[in-house]
């Protein structure tokens, strides 16, 4: 969610495999685009810091940061189950 990689050689899924393998990863669905594709936010942990992936990829410049349209997901309370 929130970026956009900027090279047409996929040097920004490199960088990404540098900071998320061999590491402990949380992904956080925060909702979806209009056309109903998951946008997530990624976490990991530095030196006892939670860092955020998409924040750390724009700040090496391998992408631009978008304040795009998120569509909220249903609280789950919202919608009982009916017995």
């Amino acid at each position: 969610a929130n970026i956009q990689p900027q090279d047409d050689e996929n040097v920004s899924a490199f960088v990404l495999e540098e900071l998320v393998s061999n590491q402990v990863v949380q992904a956080r669905m925060i909702g979806t685009n209009e056309q109903g594709v998951p946008m997530i936010h990624l976490y990991r942990a530095v030196n006892g810091q939670t860092t955020m992936v998409n924040r750390e990829l724009v700040d090496r410049s391998c992408a631009t940061w978008l304040d795009t349209t998120i569509v909220k997901l249903d609280d789950p309370m919202d919608h009982p189950s009916v017995m």
